[in-house]
């Protein structure tokens, strides 16, 4: 799942720290209760942050959820492509970790939120994949 909310690092760390803070949180919270249910509230207590200032990074929800799915997919890419340039071990070996680097984040939070929101989803997600092509070639 995604990493841990410190709020000692939201009170403290630099702008580009925050926005990963608020992003990390977004995306925790969107995955728990579906992109309808979330507020800005819902996000801005997760990242131990006002209202007003979660509006000030990002202009909507629909701005933060873009922004979070981006986040999200840049990161886990990196990871894959890592995971495929290690030398060290073989072809089938990095595919696989490149696979479950890839897919095992998200399959368990579709699992875990498909009773809440399997339209929402599935959606949300091929909405994202559709605007980032070139990422997924090679």
């Amino acid at each position: 799942m995604a990493q841990r909310v410190d709020a000692a690092e939201v009170r403290t760390g630099s702008g580009a720290g925050r926005r990963d803070v608020v992003l990390i949180a977004a995306l925790e919270t969107f995955l728990r209760y579906g992109y309808r249910k979330t507020s800005m509230e819902d996000i801005a207590s997760a990242a131990h942050i006002s209202r007003p200032g979660l509006y000030f990074l990002f202009a909507s929800k629909r701005e933060l959820f873009a922004a979070a799915i981006t986040r999200a997919l840049e990161q886990d890419l990196h990871t894959a492509a890592h995971a495929l340039d290690d030398e060290a071990h073989l072809l089938h070996e990095r595919l696989l970790e490149a696979f479950d680097t890839w897919t095992g984040r998200y399959l368990g939070a579709w699992a875990e939120s498909s009773a809440q929101s399997p339209k929402l989803t599935a959606t949300s997600w091929a909405q994202q994949f559709s605007t980032h092509p070139t990422a997924f070639t090679r």
